[in-house]
């Protein structure tokens, strides 16, 4: 019922959608101060990094299955250097957030006294993919060292050169990523906390006439946060739906699904109207240089 779903957004005041949404960018700053300590380079321009974030994120939200990603890896390859760079600094960030979002949601479980089951599985989920990147990051190159070494002695052909120079490039990630967080783990978890606690709050001011439990918010954020791993479609079309439906039932508040789109609408299309400004005044600015 569209009704019923633009009398949701109605019911959000002026101040809380305002709010949410300087929250929401102001997150989206730190993100960009996260960049800058993991690539060590204190001569990166955080205005143009924080512009060409801001722009990023717009194209990840209207490109529909997160295949915007692949646009940061090529945009933020001017700041980095080059493409791998990029990726590896990419890949350290996604690493940050993967490891923070499963002990907030462990630890919100733990002090809850609200158990949802689908909850625990999302943590199962979360707690595999972090496995899987420690494993990664602290096994796999041990093993992609060994069969380096083995096809590096065998003799030279198209399959052995493929496999030599795949298990180079993956060794040397890893070993980049190694060196990035070395001197930084700390003050890059500070700053990913920072950032979660942003997005989170978002959530706190955007519903909070809905008057429901700070835990369910932590749970409802924290679930759309990992929905963007799903393909969903452009602005989280689909994942926040499911997000905000799994809440809903779980709590006995099936209506809170008619606010997803509100979230949908206030969070996503304030970032999708602003990386449109930004790319839009790129091209006047192209425009006019050209003339």
């Amino acid at each position: 019922n569209y009704n019923e779903i633009l009398d949701s957004i109605a019911s959000i005041s002026i101040i809380s959608a305002l709010i949410s949404v300087i929250l929401y960018f102001t997150s989206h700053f730190f993100r960009v101060l996260r960049l800058v300590i993991l690539s060590s380079d204190s001569e990166i321009s955080i205005k143009d990094l924080a512009l060409e974030q801001f722009k990023a994120n717009g194209v990840n939200l209207i490109i529909p299955f997160r295949l915007g990603e692949s646009y940061r890896v090529i945009a933020f390859k001017k700041f980095f250097g080059s493409y791998s760079r990029s990726l590896i600094i990419l890949l350290c960030e996604r690493m940050l957030d993967i490891i923070l979002i499963t002990f907030i949601l462990f630890f919100a479980s733990f002090f809850s006294d609200i158990h949802f089951n689908f909850i625990r599985n999302i943590i199962y989920i979360s707690v595999i993919l972090m496995v899987l990147l420690l494993l990664i990051y602290f096994v796999m190159d041990e093993l992609m060292s060994i069969i380096h070494k083995i096809f590096l002695g065998k003799n030279t052909n198209k399959t052995n050169l493929a496999i030599v120079k795949f298990t180079g490039s993956f060794i040397r990630i890893i070993n980049q990523t190694k060196i990035i967080f070395k001197s930084k783990i700390s003050s890059c978890f500070a700053i990913t906390f920072i950032i979660w606690s942003m997005e989170i709050l978002v959530f706190y001011v955007l519903f909070s006439h809905l008057e429901i439990s700070k835990y369910i918010i932590i749970f409802l954020a924290l679930s759309v946060a990992l929905s963007s791993l799903l393909p969903s479609g452009p602005a989280g079309y689909g994942g926040v739906q499911l997000a905000f439906y799994l809440i809903g039932i779980a709590i006995g508040f099936n209506e809170i699904l008619l606010y997803s789109y509100a979230y949908n609408f206030f969070i996503f299309g304030s970032g999708i109207i602003l990386s449109s400004a930004l790319f839009f005044g790129a091209f006047l600015k192209t425009i006019k240089s050209r003339t």
